[in-house]
């Protein structure tokens, strides 16, 4: 078959045409989407997160911007969630200050396939109308200053503090090890990254919080060695060991005992450290307890003066002292290197007028004497007189040293020789006489103050009697009011409780030698030494206060005496007060003054009647012998010695109260 021949092409001028009017239609279309758009976003842009896809093709600015911040506002106002190990917080976004930046993506969207070239921009118009364009979400902005406050609530919870270890030694002797634990702190900073790029993603996955772990300074590993150290301490009792007079002593400090002697104390805060150690004073306390089973106080020979020749009538004793700061340092070492046995020592103490010291003594002058008249009373009271100037007999007092009759007469008890007197003792409102140990050795005290006090030595306790004793006024050392009265006081176990006493202080450079007698009449006391360089004046004294006696007469029972028997053991004497002032001059000048104040109540005339009627003349004791203590209520109080039988134990006394001032006091009980 033959071929056709293809037609002919158009002519030119048609085809120029056709294009021409092409053209024209696009560029008219061009022109009429462009003033279409002119104030809207090209279609097929969207904003997209992961919450949402947002149209925004045909919308105004205005009209973009309120569909995003509407869209987003859910989210807003969603909680999300923010997690900790096993717990878990809910807060909105907006709570935190979170808000939609609309107008950024919406200037975005309106600016796709603008402010390009011609071409250029015409082509991406035709993708975005053929495919469309896609943005990303809108940016949350958010308020720093609540997301901080937030977070500084949400600390209180997560956080909890760090707790060092603990180290500390109870009073039963166990050690305890309090544990330590790990704080936690909430790091904020982190936390808060955490969160805004959860926001920025509009995540709805719950953002972990960020908590840091805060070590402790101090764990229970840190302790462990210093907790062994302290129970190997406390394990076992520590024995301390003396060797006394050939024996040994033994005291046992127990797991309590060793606990107030140990200290776990700390050395160190930054960083913390603890350290064992050993309190000395603590130790010293108790060593101090124990030193009084161990030591000894010397004991002065005793010398009597015959023709000028002094002769040792009681050997000296030498003393113990334990040395105290030894024995801390070696309770202290045994301690720490764990030994079980501490041996305690202790030094010899000389006497300071020991009897070998005899030779190069001297007292050569006779300073004061003084006497009294005992004779005539009771025999039993004569004995206790007579047996106290023995016990005192040959004291000497060295410079500086006080004198304490107590101290040089002992123990006052039938224990200690003594036998019967009378005292008088406060019942009540009422005075009544009635038995008392040692009666009569105030006679003895009564003697030693008048040569003391005419001597011119400082007298540091003085105590009066209850009723003048007109026997202790005679002349030539006798006054009206000089006078002194002692007492130990026991209770029913027998255990001193106070103590009267007659003290003096020699304050002079050279020793003074007390030489007591008695020969059956007179109690005498002489002071021997290097006589002082000072001159002693008396002003008579001063009478006044004076309260009549009531002479009738009074009967007391008194079931000790044989049937018949009657005594009298008190008689009238006006009440006084008596002021005495001596006056120490050295060079003419006043050198030292005491006032000695006193105050006697009016005595009576009392008997004591033995069982039955009396059977004959009664015997007469010229003596007051104590002087009560202020009444109590709630019946009787005695305030003499209990009266034991002759065998009875009974400690000895211990030392009485030192007075701190030589003011004169009422004696609250005596001896006569």
């Amino acid at each position: 078959m033959p071929r056709r021949s293809p037609p002919p092409p158009p002519p030119l001028p048609l085809v120029a045409g056709l294009g021409l009017v092409v053209l024209v239609s696009l560029g008219l279309a061009v022109v009429l989407f462009e003033q279409l758009y002119a104030d809207r976003i090209y279609p097929g842009v969207a904003v997209a997160s992961p919450i949402a896809r947002t149209e925004l093709g045909g919308l105004t600015r205005e009209q973009a911007a309120q569909t995003l911040i509407t869209q987003y506002d859910r989210y807003l106002k969603s909680p999300m969630t923010l997690r900790y190990g096993a717990r878990e917080w809910q807060v909105a976004p907006r709570d935190l200050g979170a808000r939609v930046d609309a107008d950024q993506a919406v200037n975005d969207a309106y600016g796709v396939a603008r402010s390009l070239p011609l071409v250029t921009r015409l082509r991406a118009q035709a993708n975005v109308l053929s495919g469309g364009t896609t943005l990303p979400p809108p940016r949350l902005a958010l308020d720093d200053g609540k997301l901080t406050a937030y977070l500084a609530t949400l600390a209180k919870d997560v956080e909890r503090p760090t707790a060092t270890a603990e180290i500390s030694l109870r009073g039963d002797g166990s050690v305890v090890l309090l544990p330590s634990q790990t704080g936690a702190k909430l790091n904020q900073a982190a936390t808060a990254r955490a969160i805004k790029s959860a926001l920025a993603s509009y995540s709805t996955v719950p953002v972990e919080v960020v908590v840091d772990d805060v070590p402790p300074a101090l764990a229970e590993a840190d302790l462990a060695d210093l907790k062994r150290q302290a129970e190997k301490v406390l394990a076992q009792p520590l024995i301390l060991e003396a060797t006394v007079d050939g024996q040994t002593k033994r005291w046992t400090l127990d797991r309590p005992a060793l606990a107030e002697l140990v200290q776990i104390r700390p050395v160190s805060t930054s960083p913390p450290r603890y350290e064992l150690g050993i309190d000395d004073e603590r130790i010293r306390a108790q060593v101090e307890k124990i030193a009084p089973e161990i030591e000894r106080a010397p004991k002065n020979a005793r010398f009597a003066l015959e023709n000028g020749q002094l002769r040792v009538i009681r050997d000296s004793e030498e003393g113990r002292r334990l040395e105290v700061t030894a024995s801390i340092d070696r309770i202290h070492a045994a301690l720490l290197r764990d030994e079980r046995h501490v041996q305690l020592t202790w030094q010899p103490v000389r006497a300071e007028f020991a009897s070998e010291d005899i030779a190069k003594l001297q007292f050569p002058d006779l300073i004061e004497k003084a006497s009294t008249v005992y004779g005539g009373t009771l025999p039993e009271r004569m004995f206790n007189v007579e047996l106290a100037t023995q016990r005192v007999n040959g004291v000497v007092v060295g410079p500086g040293d006080s004198f304490s009759f107590n101290d040089e007469v002992g123990e006052v008890s039938y224990r200690s020789g003594y036998k019967k007197g009378y005292g008088i003792s406060q019942d009540g409102d009422d005075v009544v006489t009635i038995p008392s140990e040692g009666g009569g050795i105030c006679q003895v005290a009564t003697t030693v103050f008048q040569s003391v006090f005419w001597a011119g030595y400082p007298i540091v306790e003085r105590n009066w009697h209850l009723y003048w004793i007109p026997r202790y006024g005679a002349p030539p050392r006798g006054l009206k009011g000089l006078d002194a009265t002692i007492d130990q006081v026991y209770d029913k176990d027998y255990k001193l409780l106070y103590a009267v006493d007659l003290r003096w202080r020699n304050n002079t450079e050279a020793p003074v030698l007390l030489v007591a007698q008695a020969d059956g009449k007179n109690v005498t006391v002489q002071l021997w030494g290097r006589k002082p360089d000072w001159q002693v004046k008396v002003a008579d004294p001063k009478i006044d206060k004076i309260v009549k006696a009531d002479t009738r007469n009074v009967h007391q029972t008194d079931p000790t005496l044989p049937p018949g028997a009657e005594i009298m053991v008190e008689h009238a004497e006006d009440g006084f007060q008596s002021t005495i002032v001596r006056t120490i001059l050295r060079d003419g000048k006043i050198f030292d003054e005491q006032r000695f104040v006193s105050t006697y109540r009016p005595s009576r005339n009392v008997f004591l009647d033995g069982p039955g009627k009396p059977a004959g003349p009664a015997s007469r004791i010229e003596d007051h012998p104590a002087t009560p203590v202020p009444a109590t209520t709630g019946g009787p109080t005695s305030v003499i010695t209990p009266l034991p039988t002759p065998d009875s134990p009974r400690p000895p006394a211990t030392k009485p109260p030192a007075a701190v001032t030589p003011k004169p006091t009422p004696s609250p009980t005596g001896r006569g």
